[in-house]
């Protein structure tokens, strides 16, 4: 009696060790059982991809890299950034590392812009990154015409008034050619989908009242998403790892 409940208590204890190492150590096969990819619904496409470097807040730490904590509100992945509030993830591109957020102020979306504050997380809207476009505000005295100055991409209604139009305009393009009635406010820099050009990503953020999020590549990833693949990471060796084939997908509905 007393050898097989010895035997029970040790299978037992063997058990919860063989688990807890699979949530401290992370190894490649038991990191994509434990962190598959999710998305936030059922509908249509189900939202956005999540997976690393991106988790669940109901997932384990190490399926994330710090700062990457998303959670599902009714359907939609929601992330959460210290210094700007909770916003709307629309789209994640893991083979860009950019992804695409509803902004606050959908009346006037470049205001968001100009006001974003990415501090305090690994993200960030601007910089030299190849996806970056430069813009420059510019203020008129005077509404220009259609056509009459090839350097305006956009007017920009709301925070337009009497006597002071306000216009978008391609921050490397020659202010000596815009009318004698305009002058530069300010200039400022907007993320990319991939190579879209600025007249483009002004348009999206218009109309879709989008902006685009990035952050700095985890080494080794590229190549594994650009060969169609998933990246992760084994906590044991401290260095990501690819996915041979890409894992299963689960859902979360809350």
């Amino acid at each position: 009696m007393f050898p097989l409940l010895r035997s029970i208590i040790l299978l037992f204890l063997l058990s919860l060790n063989v688990e807890t190492q699979s949530l401290g150590e992370s190894g490649d096969g038991n990191f994509f059982d434990l962190c598959r990819e999710h998305r936030c619904s059922t509908i249509g496409r189900g939202g956005p991809s999540i997976r690393f470097p991106f988790r669940l807040n109901t997932q384990p730490d190490i399926c994330g890299l710090e700062g990457f904590v998303v959670s599902c509100l009714n359907n939609k992945t929601l992330l959460h950034l210290p210094f700007s509030g909770d916003f709307y993830v629309q789209e994640i591109s893991y083979l860009d590392r950019i992804f695409s957020i509803k902004v606050h102020d959908t009346n006037c979306p470049i205001q968001s812009v100009l006001s974003f504050n990415s501090s305090g997380s690994p993200f960030y809207s601007s910089d030299t990154h190849s996806f970056s476009r430069a813009f420059t505000i510019v203020n008129c005295t005077k509404r220009i015409e259609w056509g009459e100055s090839v350097e305006i991409i956009s007017p920009v209604d709301c925070l337009s008034y009497e006597n002071n139009f306000v216009y978008l305009s391609n921050a490397y393009a020659s202010m000596n050619k815009l009318p004698s009635h305009c002058r530069t406010f300010r200039t400022g820099q907007i993320l990319a989908h991939a190579y879209d050009e600025l007249q483009q990503v002004i348009e999206r953020l218009f109309k879709r009242q989008e902006i685009v999020l990035g952050w700095n590549q985890s080494e080794g990833c590229y190549e594994c998403e650009n060969s169609g693949n998933f990246c992760g990471f084994n906590s044991t060796s401290n260095a990501t790892i690819c996915s041979t084939p890409k894992p299963k997908i689960g859902h979360i509905l809350l």
